[in-house]
C-alpha cells in the first residue's frame, strides 16, 4: 500500500522534507486527488517531489506491477529517482565548491568606497572637490547599480530554480489594458516578417510574452533608464553644489594643518562674500579679504586661499545641466531599450540547461507509466502535467492528437532541439497503433542510463561555463571602483595642477 508506506516515511523523515509527503499522503487518502495533485505540481517548485507525487499517484490508482525480470515497478522508479537526487546533490556539491560565495562579491565595493574616499580626502584634499561633485556622485551610482545587477544575473543563474515558467509581468498586462498606450504599443511593434521571427524568438526560449507585451518592457525599460539618469544628474548636480557651497576645505594636492585655528563659520563668511558679490575681483583684492578674515598667515598660504576661492567659485559655475547631459541620458535609455532583449539571452541559456532536466524527469515518469494500462492521449495527458519546460508543446499534442494523433506527434517532434526527446516522441508514435508502451520503451532503462552520462557531462561543462561568466561578472563593480574612485579622481586631480602649474610660469 502506497499511503501505508508514505505514512511510514513520515514518521521517520525530517521536518524539512515532512509537510510535501504530508500533501501527497493526503492527495491519497482524501477525494478530488487529480485535482490536488495538479494543484500540488504547480505550488512544489522541486521536481524530484512532483515526480514522487506523480509516481505514488498512479501507483496508488493503477497498482503495482513486476518487470521480466521480478523487480516491482514501484520500487525500480524509487531507485531511479534516487540516484536523480544523488546526481543533483553532487551538482549542488561541485556548484557551491566553485563559486561560492562570489554572489555576494559584486556588493565589497560599495563598502570600499567610503574608506577610500576618507583616505584620500586626508592626504589629497584635492580629491574633495572630485568625490563630493558631480562625477563622484554618478560614479558611486553606476557602481551601485552595477553591483546590484551583477548581483542579481549571478544569484539567478546559481539558483536551484532558476527557470521562470511564466515571465510575463503584470504590470505590463495593466499597462495594456489602457488604449492609448495599447495604440502607442500597437504602433511600435515590428510587423511582417520582423514581427514572425520576434515571435520564434519568444517560442524558442519558452516565452509567454507576446510580441506586444514584449515592447511594452522595452518601451517602459528605455524610458525608466532615461528617468532615472536624468534623476540622478540632477541629484549629484544638487548635491555637488551644496558641498562645494558649504566647503572649507583647502583643495590643495598635498594637506595641511595651517587652517585649524580658523573656525569653518569664518571661512564660509569669506567665501560668502566673495562667490556672492556682483563685481570682478583682483588678486589683490582677494589678497585683502583674505587677511581681514584670516590676519596672521604667511604670503603663501594667502595665496593657497586666494587659490581655494577661485577654484571654488570655478567648480560652481561649472556645476550646472550641460546640454550633452541629455545625450547620456538618451543612451542609457538606449540600453534600457534592449536590456529585455539581454534578459531573453540569459533565459536561453537556462532553458538549455533546464531542458535536458525536464526530459530527464519525464522519463522517470514513463519509466512508471509502460507499465499502466493506459493509452498514447493518457500518456501526453501525464507528460503535459507533470513537465514544465515542454509543457505547453504537449499540452497543445494533447489538445489536437484526437483529430490526428501522427501528424501532432510529428509536430511536437520538430519542436523540441533534444534529440533523445526526438527520439522518445518517436517510440511514442509506435504506440498509435503497433506496440504498447511497455514494448516500445522496454529499452527505456538501458537507454537513460546512457542519457545520464551524457548529462553529467553536459551538466560539469555548463557549471564550467557559469564560472566563467559570473568569475568576470562578479569583478565588473570593483574595476568600476578602481576607474571611478582611484584612477580618474587622481588623474583629474593631476592634471588640473599640472595645468596650473604651467599656466604660472
Amino acid at each position: 500500500s502506497v499511503p501505508e508506506a508514505l505514512a511510514e516515511a513520515i514518521a521517520r523523515c525530517n521536518t524539512i522534507i515532512r509537510r510535501p509527503m504530508e500533501e501527497i499522503y493526503s492527495i491519497l487518502t482524501t477525494g478530488n486527488g487529480e485535482l490536488r495533485l495538479q494543484e500540488f505540481y504547480e505550488s512544489t517548485p522541486f521536481r524530484a517531489i512532483q515526480t514522487l507525487a506523480g509516481v505514488c499517484f498512479n501507483i496508488h490508482n493503477y497498482g503495482d506491477s513486476k518487470d521480466d525480470s521480478g523487480q516491482s515497478n514501484f520500487i525500480q522508479a524509487l531507485t531511479i529517482m534516487v540516484n536523480d537526487i544523488n546526481f543533483e546533490l553532487e551538482m549542488m556539491t561541485k556548484q557551491k565548491a566553485k563559486f561560492g560565495y562570489i554572489e555576494y562579491l559584486p556588493f565589497v565595493p560599495i563598502f570600499g568606497m567610503p574608506l577610500i574616499e576618507t583616505y584620500f580626502k586626508s592626504i589629497m584634499p584635492g580629491t574633495a572637490l572630485i568625490y563630493n561633485g558631480i562625477f563622484g556622485y554618478l560614479a558611486r551610482m553606476v557602481i551601485m547599480l552595477s553591483a546590484i545587477i551583477s548581483y542579481k544575473v549571478i544569484s539567478g543563474m546559481t539558483s536551484i530554480n532558476a527557470f521562470k515558467e511564466d515571465d510575463r509581468d503584470p504590470w505590463v498586462i495593466k499597462l495594456l489594458s489602457y488604449k492609448k498606450f495599447a495604440k502607442f504599443i500597437d504602433d511600435i511593434t515590428p510587423k511582417g516578417k520582423k514581427k514572425e521571427r520576434l515571435e520564434n524568438k519568444l517560442k524558442s526560449v519558452l516565452s509567454r510574452m507576446d510580441v506586444r507585451q514584449f515592447y511594452t518592457k522595452k518601451a517602459v525599460s528605455a524610458v525608466g533608464a532615461f528617468m532615472v539618469c536624468l534623476l540622478i544628474i540632477s541629484c549629484a548636480l544638487s548635491l555637488g553644489r551644496d558641498f562645494i557651497k558649504t566647503s572649507t576645505q583647502q583643495l590643495s594636492l598635498i594637506a595641511t594643518n595651517d587652517m585649524e585655528k580658523y573656525s569653518p563659520e569664518l571661512i564660509l563668511e569669506m567665501d560668502e562674500q566673495y562667490l556672492y558679490s556682483d563685481k570682478q575681483w583682483s588678486d589683490d583684492e582677494l589678497k585683502s579679504l583674505v587677511k581681514s578674515y584670516m590676519p596672521g598667515l604667511s604670503d603663501l598660504q594667502v595665496l593657497d586661499q586666494v587659490k581655494r576661492l577661485k577654484d571654488k567659485k570655478e567648480s560652481l559655475e561649472k556645476a550646472y545641466f550641460h546640454w550633452w547631459f541629455i545625450w547620456v541620458c538618451f543612451l542609457v535609455g538606449v540600453v534600457g531599450w534592449f536590456a529585455p532583449d539581454i534578459s531573453l539571452i540569459l533565459r536561453r541559456y537556462i532553458v538549455d540547461t533546464e531542458g535536458d532536466t525536464d526530459f530527464l524527469q519525464l522519463q522517470t515518469l514513463m519509466s512508471i507509466l509502460m507499465f499502466m494500462n493506459i493509452d498514447t492521449l493518457e500518456t501526453l495527458r501525464q507528460l503535459y502535467q507533470h513537465s514544465r519546460i515542454h509543457k505547453d508543446m504537449l499540452l497543445y499534442c494533447y489538445h489536437n492528437f484526437p483529430s490526428n494523433p501522427e501528424k501532432e506527434l510529428t509536430r511536437l517532434q520538430s519542436k523540441t532541439p533534444i534529440i533523445e526527446f526526438k527520439r522518445f516522441i518517436g517510440k511514442l508514435m509506435l504506440t498509435i497503433n503497433d506496440l504498447s508502451l511497455r514494448e516500445a520503451f522496454s529499452d527505456l532503462i538501458i537507454e537513460r542510463d546512457y542519457i545520464q552520462r551524457i548529462r553529467e557531462i553536459t551538466a560539469n561543462s555548463a557549471l564550467d561555463r557559469k564560472r566563467g561568466l559570473c568569475g568576470p561578472l562578479s569583478m565588473v563593480p570593483l574595476g568600476l571602483t578602481i576607474i571611478g574612485e582611484l584612477i580618474i579622481p587622481l588623474g583629474m586631480l593631476g592634471i588640473n595642477e599640472f595645468m596650473k602649474a604651467l599656466n604660472s610660469l
